[in-house]
């Protein structure tokens, strides 16, 4: 179907200037059938052809040059255009091998039979040589074939003497690498989705340049189903090796990703080479496909394919081998680890419950987890349920000054909303422990949102942090719970830490809550101990006062009623002594509510006005009978030095509109109003809506008994005192 050019007696140095000039590479030039047809029957057929017009005929032999080309093609090197040519067939057992040209100024058709003799002479020293090459190329082949069988037993041998799983990898590298080719172990995922590269040969500088050009870290990389899931199908899971030509354009068919020119440059690069062929081969276990050994190399050839595949399964028997052997191992160190694991949290737990100091607690839970290569962090929550409180951090001093220079403060105490904790919710409502891959991840939001430091400032530092002190590991956060209370959470970390530890550390993070609460209501109790003595000591020194000031009380009494008989001009004895009395009860009841207060140096005044304005009610209860009592008070506390002089007021005031404020028995109201001013003052407002006072009195010029008594003792607390005349009476003091 077509003919090459492989020989040419023209095809000097000379040549290349003028390839240059047609655009075409001479040596090797295939032209199709199509374009010789006439000449290629008769050739075939045995016949020798003489071509007196060659211009012509080379012009359609190479449809691509115009004559004008072709010919000033011929005569840049120095060939002559009215040459003529002979074609003459190579024949071997009848059969036309190809054909020899042959040209020059003397050449005449007469010269056929001369010539056909020596063609057919050359043809058969061609076929001797093909013969000759094609066993030397068999032999080569078979003595490559052994060596390469031999090289692979010699591999298979060393890989089956290790078993370890990772050293097969490296080992399965390494003795490859002497042979010359590279390799890559693919793992499929357990439902057939994932392709994922578990290893391959070449060097970390390599890799680097492969991800720095396409953006792809190779190890651990995984490859979705849909881009390898034909090959699969027709070749790995019927047990078959798949042959690859171009294996950085196979590459670009399973990862679509990358660009093809990209992926090119990059191996470029890496590996010094494209021109490798490669051969992928199925690992089974069983009947079951679990994995891709892939080989290349650029001697690497289809015939490989048998002794490859025999390679494969020696490596495969290998590698389950050593999976089983890498699975006991790992399986008696779960044990031993959870053992010595459990041992460590019992002996914690143990000391728990011999302190009942939240710090000492929270050293030993420090000391005792540092040895198992754990970290961790406690908070409290307040009794709202919406601040945390950063208690402890059980990090070495030299990574807590770095974490406290990046929040710029110090760490202990520091208080933060719930809500920085992007999982708080199923924490601290749902309360479930959570697993975390990336303690970094979870680290740099929580620590962004509580001090309001952007994520990009804290990256940088904080990746340092986490890298240096080997903490890029997964978290376990724990709520912890006291009754069915969450008092906090806690945090682990560290490079020892493992999934399977969350049943034991939600265990122990149970314990520690206890051991916490415990210790907070042994501080509590022991608190309320302390106070309880502190105010039983109060109250001695206050009960000795109060027996002073009562003296002085009853002095005051003798005052009053002094003053009381000054004023006497009748007989109405009984009634002064009725108002003195009411006087001396309600400096009484003061005491009596100190008494019954747990705080013997205030008196809560609002509870002492609703007593005094009953026990009035009652005093009066003839008078009193159509007058409603109409009591707003705050509760404020008053010492003592205000409360007994404000409770006379209070007593004079309200007796006062009692007598006299409603004549024959008329319905009334009193009203007593005591609240604070945003002044830090209080006012107390007494009225009636009574008949009033009348105007000829006043505090400036008091004529009565009632108005000393109330000017004089507001002056004694400092007050200001007035008269409210509409619609009754009414006094308001502020003081």
């Amino acid at each position: 179907q077509s003919v090459t050019l492989q020989y040419g007696s023209h095809l000097h140095p000379l040549v290349k200037s003028v390839q240059k000039m047609i655009g075409i590479n001479l040596q090797g030039y295939r032209v199709d059938r199509r374009y010789w047809d006439d000449t290629a029957t008769d050739l075939f057929a045995g016949k020798t052809l003489y071509i007196d017009r060659p211009l012509e005929w080379a012009s359609s032999f190479i449809p691509k040059l115009s004559p004008k080309l072709l010919e000033k093609a011929l005569l840049a090197i120095k060939q002559n255009p009215e040459d003529k040519i002979i074609f003459l067939p190579i024949l071997r057992s009848e059969k036309a091998l190809g054909a020899l040209a042959i040209w020059g100024k003397r050449i005449r058709e007469e010269d056929i039979p001369t010539l056909s003799i020596f063609a057919n002479q050359i043809g058969s020293t061609l076929q001797n040589a093909h013969l000759y090459q094609a066993e030397q190329e068999r032999s080569a082949e078979l003595a490559r074939s052994k060596a390469f069988t031999a090289a692979l037993s010699t591999v298979a041998a060393e890989i089956g003497q290790t078993r370890d799983l990772d050293r097969v990898s490296q080992v399965l590298g390494d003795e490859l690498k002497k042979l010359g080719l590279g390799n890559l172990l693919v793992r499929l995922s357990a439902d057939g989705e994932i392709a994922t590269i578990d290893s391959i040969s070449t060097t970390t500088e390599a890799l680097d340049s492969i991800k720095k050009f396409t953006g792809v870290d190779l190890k651990g990389y995984g490859i979705k189903r849909k881009y390898w899931a034909r090959f699969a199908e027709d070749y790995f899971y019927q047990g078959k090796a798949l042959f690859i030509a171009n294996p950085v354009e196979f590459t670009s068919i399973v990862m679509p990703k990358i660009p093809f020119g990209m992926l090119e440059k990059a191996l470029k690069v890496s590996v010094g080479h494209t021109k490798d062929k490669a051969v992928y081969l199925p690992l089974i276990e069983g009947k079951e496909v679990y994995g891709i050994l892939g080989i290349w190399g650029v001697d690497l050839r289809e015939e490989d394919i048998p002794a490859l595949s025999i390679f494969a399964s020696q490596v495969s028997a290998t590698m389950q081998s050593a999976e089983e052997i890498e699975s006991e191992r790992e399986e008696t160190n779960k044990v031993t680890r959870a053992n010595r694991f459990i041992r460590t949290l019992s002996q914690v737990a143990l000391k728990l419950e011999g302190t009942s100091d939240p710090d000492n607690i929270l050293d030993i839970l420090s000391a005792d987890l540092s040895e198992l290569e754990i970290s961790f962090m406690l908070t409290t929550i307040s009794e709202n349920n919406t601040l945390l409180t950063l208690r402890y951090i059980s990090i070495p001093e030299k990574w807590r000054n770095v974490v406290e220079k990046l929040i710029g403060r110090e760490a202990a105490n520091f208080t933060f909303h719930k809500e920085a904790l992007s999982f708080w919710y199923e924490i601290l409502e749902e309360k479930k422990s959570i697993i975390t891959d990336d303690s970094f991840d979870a680290a740099i939001k929580g620590i962004s949102s509580a001090s309001k430091i952007p994520i990009k400032t804290l990256e940088p530092g904080l990746r340092r942090l986490f890298n240096r002190a080997g903490w890029n590991t997964i978290a376990i956060w724990h709520p912890l719970i006291s009754g069915n209370k969450v008092i906090g959470t806690i945090n682990f970390w560290g490079a020892e830490l493992r999934e399977e530890d969350l049943p034991a550390l939600t265990i122990f993070a149970n314990q520690i809550a206890n051991a916490f609460e415990n210790a907070r209501l042994y501080s509590a109790e022991k608190q309320r101990s302390q106070d309880l003595a502190t105010s039983l000591e109060e109250k001695n020194v206050l009960l000795k006062e109060v027996h002073h000031r009562v003296k002085n009380n009853l002095q005051v009494i003798s005052s009053l009623l002094n003053l009381q008989a000054a004023k006497i001009s009748d007989t109405a004895i009984l009634d002064m002594f009725s108002e003195s009395r009411d006087r001396i009860r309600s400096m009484a009841l003061v005491h009596e509510k100190l008494y019954q207060s747990s705080d013997l140096a205030q008196v809560d005044f609002g509870e002492y006005l609703r007593g005094l304005s009953n026990q009035l009610m009652q005093s009066y209860s003839s008078q009193s009978r159509r007058i409603k009592m109409n009591v707003e008070i705050e509760n404020i506390s008053l010492g003592i030095d205000q409360a007994v002089p404000c409770g006379l007021i209070v007593n004079e005031i309200v007796t006062n509109s009692i007598k006299h404020a409603f004549p024959d028995y008329q319905e009334g109201k009193i009203t007593i109003q005591l609240h604070s001013t945003p002044n830090n003052q209080v006012k107390l407002l007494v009225k009636d809506n009574g008949i009033g006072i009348p105007s000829s009195l006043s505090l400036e010029n008091p004529s009565t008994l009632g108005m000393q008594i109330i000017s004089l003792l507001t002056e004694q607390i400092g007050g200001e005192v007035s008269i409210l005349r509409k619609s009754g009476t009414g006094f308001e003091i502020t003081f």
